[in-house]
């Protein structure tokens, strides 16, 4: 994990408008996605589609480690380092030999500050020392290695106060190819949502003659897991499918392709900081599987908050938030996970 501390050199002290922050982060996902998609004409090119991938864990898939990542990472701490400063906390996922801030910068291109003109928010500006950045480089690691390109994200969180506010969510193949220029879905909890790039896009078109509703959850066989889509589906004709990725899961639940989705855990706040901003800002609800507040993004959140997971739910959802909660809290098997 790269921690990027505020430095004592001023910045600090300052001021940040959001607005413009999130414009930044909508430009610097652009460049994360931009390293993503150099790896994948790579892969393509050689025919390997493991070239570059480690594991953390050799016998789970989902804790593959890609060159993506790290270059994607590397990409956007160092674009959003020299646009704000040493001042501007940033929390990434991914492990990295080298310190991004004193790295050679190779484009020193401006980040645009208008790309979310659309976003109306009041009382903008705020202490930069009070704002803190949570980047995914690449979640959807395993689908990316698995070549379901469609479910992987870019994902920038902004959080005041470690509470989330804004996010973006960048998807760098659309259509699940390198023959759309990405889409990046940006929003802010009190001033909207918007879209930047390639219009949003179904990340999977196979479920659409499916009733509904349709909850969106991975592949998991945990107990838990199997529980909890029973009791999200009881009653109904609806299905359970399959989608990778948290942000993906979210995102697409907070633009009505899918009515819910379910996660028993997740792998830290870079998961959910920008979810969890964009999903409310398109009016939806997330909290965690017993209908609390989401506390993964807090300072000194304990461990167990990411083995809490999550539940969400669209503006339009066909399945009630606050009754699926009330019953996966009843459940003694989520009592006791």
């Amino acid at each position: 994990m790269v921690h990027i501390q505020p430095s004592a050199d001023g910045f600090s002290s300052s001021k940040i408008c959001i607005n413009q922050l999130l414009s930044t982060c909508i430009d610097a996902s652009l460049r994360g996605a931009a390293e993503i998609r150099r790896v994948e004409r790579k892969r393509l090119a050689t025919g390997n589609l493991e070239q570059g991938v480690t594991y953390k864990d050799v016998t789970d898939p989902k804790s593959a480690l890609t060159e993506a990542d790290g270059a994607a990472q590397a990409a956007i701490v160092q674009a959003l380092t020299q646009q704000w400063g040493n001042g501007l906390e940033i929390i990434g996922e991914e492990d990295e030999e080298e310190d991004t801030t004193t790295k050679d910068v190779k484009d020193t291109v401006e980040l645009r500050r208008n790309l979310c003109s659309d976003v109306n928010t009041d009382n903008d500006n705020v202490p930069l020392s009070n704002v803190t950045v949570f980047i995914d480089p690449l979640d959807g690691t395993r689908e990316f290695t698995e070549s379901r390109l469609s479910n992987c994200q870019t994902l920038i969180g902004i959080t005041l106060n470690r509470q989330p506010v804004a996010g973006v969510q960048c998807i760098p193949f659309p259509d699940g190819t390198l023959n759309l220029e990405p889409t990046v879905v940006y929003g802010h909890i009190h001033g909207g949502h918007g879209v930047y790039g390639t219009p949003l896009m179904k990340s999977n078109t196979a479920y659409d003659n499916l009733s509904r509703p349709l909850l969106a959850s991975g592949d998991s066989q945990a107990p838990v897991m199997v529980t909890g889509r029973k009791i999200a589906l009881e009653g109904t004709n609806g299905s359970n499918v399959l989608y990778g990725g948290a942000g993906n899961k979210i995102l697409a639940t907070a633009a009505g392709h899918v009515d819910a989705t379910i996660q028993q855990r997740v792998g830290g706040p870079w998961d959910l900081a920008a979810p969890e901003a964009i999903i409310r800002a398109m009016g939806g609800r997330i909290t965690t599987w017993t209908g609390e507040d989401l506390i993964v993004t807090h300072k000194d959140a304990p461990s167990y908050v990411c083995k809490q997971g999550y539940v969400a739910t669209g503006r339009d959802s066909m399945i009630n938030h606050d009754k699926l909660v009330a019953s996966l809290r009843e459940s003694q098997i989520v009592k006791t996970t």
